[in-house]
């Protein structure tokens, strides 16, 4: 493929400009077979991205870059369920978008900021669109602790492999509808998502040994 440009320095160094000093960022990227434009159409649709975001659904319509929405997540038997608002910035020239968001669930005492950064830039000669992100969050109450260690890195991994692969289907879809193919189930099974990373973990170090002796 042909070789890409980074994306601007600026748009990096303001998703790490954490409040507090405490946020943990990470950054992610995936690749989507289409032209940057039409990505860049898709994002600026804020109700077809959150329908691709796993446990996530918009409890308002968008209004003018504000949204309102909530994501369950379920760890165990405990099930939370996160209300918060967001403003979204985009710069047409750079290709990039910045989201401020926020989110409490009450029930749990658990609290959720957030920084996400995305940048578009134009791969396979056109054909294809990097979609680079960088995610500041902190999280506090019972969610605290996923922040901490390199868990919560392969859970964003799995969530973003899910993300990008209903991206690819929303995008084919040209009725603007959610297809039946999309995963974007009633709740995020964080569970399940750690359990699988550990079970993944576990064979790769299986796989190690077994191959050293």
């Amino acid at each position: 493929s042909a070789q890409t440009n980074a994306p601007p320095a600026t748009v990096r160094k303001a998703a790490r400009a954490a409040p507090s000093g405490q946020m943990t960022a990470m950054d992610q990227s995936f690749t989507i077979q289409h032209h940057r434009d039409d990505v860049w159409n898709m994002f600026k649709d804020l109700s077809r991205v959150v329908s691709c975001i796993p446990g996530a659904s918009l409890t308002e319509p968008p209004n003018e870059g504000h949204v309102k929405g909530k994501i369950t997540i379920k760890l165990g038997m405990i099930r939370t369920n996160f209300s918060g608002e967001a403003d979204i910035e985009l710069d047409q020239e750079t290709y990039t978008g910045i989201l401020h968001g926020s989110g409490l669930d009450s029930g749990h005492s658990s609290r959720a900021y957030g920084e996400v950064t995305y940048s578009l830039v134009d791969t396979e000669d056109g054909a294809a669109t990097l979609v680079d992100i960088v995610v500041a969050f902190s999280l506090s109450g019972t969610l605290a602790q996923f922040s901490r260690g390199g868990i919560i890195k392969a859970v964003a991994d799995r969530m973003t492999q899910t993300f990008a692969a209903n991206l690819e289907i929303a995008m084919g879809n040209t009725d603007g509808s959610e297809p039946a193919a999309q995963k974007n189930p009633g709740e995020l099974d964080m569970g399940s998502l750690v359990i699988s990373v550990i079970w993944e973990r576990l064979k790769s170090i299986f796989s190690f040994l077994f191959r050293k002796s």
